[in-house]
């Protein structure tokens, strides 16, 4: 491969990763994955629980930037928990965000993902990214 072609290669790469922000916090049997996209002003939460044959199985909901703002709020310490419905490809799923002492619980349905205090503030972090790129991007 020439230099020109590699070096496209890599413009293009570098611009996917710039056209959105996506974070994973993985445990040993679950895992909760969070992506905003650029292009759709879009976040989507996902949790994944791993099967005894080693399968990922994913819950997944498109938050709206009001209910990424309630999470928001929960992660701040100004409210104890908050749940939500919410409609994605077709199925109605239950989101909820709850603090017990040091923890964050979050759960979609029957799958959840407990956060300890450094993946909560990356998950702040990110949130609040998202939530200024969607404002930004004139989609909002």
């Amino acid at each position: 491969m020439n230099q020109t072609n590699q070096n496209e290669m890599e413009s293009r790469e570098y611009q996917k990763q710039q056209s959105g922000l996506s974070r994973c916090f993985f445990g040993q049997s679950n895992a909760l994955k969070i992506q905003y996209g650029d292009d759709s002003g879009s976040i989507y939460i996902s949790i994944g629980t791993k099967s005894e044959q080693g399968q990922w199985n994913w819950r997944a909901a498109k938050l709206k930037d009001v209910e990424a703002g309630d999470i928001i709020r929960v992660l701040q310490g100004i409210s104890d928990n908050v749940s939500f419905y919410h409609s994605f490809k077709g199925n109605s799923n239950r989101i909820s965000i709850n603090r017990k002492d040091a923890s964050l619980f979050i759960r979609i349905e029957d799958f959840s993902k407990a956060l300890n205090t450094g993946e909560q503030q990356v998950l702040l972090i990110f949130l609040e990214q998202a939530i200024q790129s969607y404002l930004k991007s004139g989609l909002g």
